[in-house]
């Protein structure tokens, strides 16, 4: 059965803007309006916790994206734990798939119950819209200054005669524009556990699934 518990029985590593429990991007229930966004765009580590209130046998957890932004996690770890200050990797650290889009649960489930009071979420992978359209870099990949083009002339004559000043800070910054989007385009769907700087939050919204309703 799953198990959406109380804003009072979740805690995190950090939350954007430090949100309270309960508001803005410290909401992570499964119906939130929002969802949990952490503080940190490229730190390692971040996690959310959900608290059974007693020990309980788990048999996974469930999962949704960010209610009011297209930002999801795409996959994570999960670690387990009795008196919340151990905590033991559930499947060897395995990780788990995550969402496709903002607001279908999924569910990921542990190949057997584990007896736990404490469950943290890690994320490893997220998606997130990213803000520079796309289709800049065909307005933009092919302006070269007119001279560079001229066909009588070879690629020497071009560095001494045509290349000047103004030619090559124009040049420059066009190939910086173009670089910075691709680099943005790619990172957005990069695992994040291998690139540590792709730009935007950890955001998500989770629950429990729970073997009967009896602690143990």
């Amino acid at each position: 059965m799953e198990v959406d518990p109380e804003d009072s029985d979740r805690s995190a590593s950090s939350s954007w803007e430090n949100s309270a429990l309960g508001t803005g991007n410290h909401h992570g229930r499964l119906n939130s309006p929002q969802a949990w966004s952490s503080a940190h765009k490229e730190r390692v580590g971040e996690w959310y916790n959900l608290d059974a209130t007693r020990a309980v046998y788990v048999a996974g957890v469930v999962t949704r994206g960010r209610a009011d932004c297209k930002q999801w996690v795409t996959g994570y770890r999960v670690q387990v734990s009795c008196d919340g200050e151990a905590y033991e990797d559930v499947e060897r650290g395995a990780s788990f798939p995550g969402n496709v889009d903002q607001n279908s649960p999924v569910q990921g489930m542990f190949r057997r119950p584990v007896k736990a009071r404490f469950v943290r979420i890690l994320p490893q992978a997220r998606m997130l819209k990213p803000t520079v359209p796309v289709w800049h870099l065909q307005a933009k990949r092919s302006r070269i200054p007119s001279a560079v083009n001229q066909p009588h002339q070879t690629n020497c004559q071009l560095s001494s005669n045509c290349l000047t000043q103004a030619h090559i800070h124009r040049m420059s910054v066009e190939v910086l524009f173009v670089c910075s989007v691709c680099l943005f385009s790619i990172c957005a769907q990069l695992n994040f556990s291998d690139q540590q700087a792709a730009y935007g939050h950890m955001s998500m919204r989770c629950g429990l699934i729970r073997v009967g309703q009896n602690s143990v």
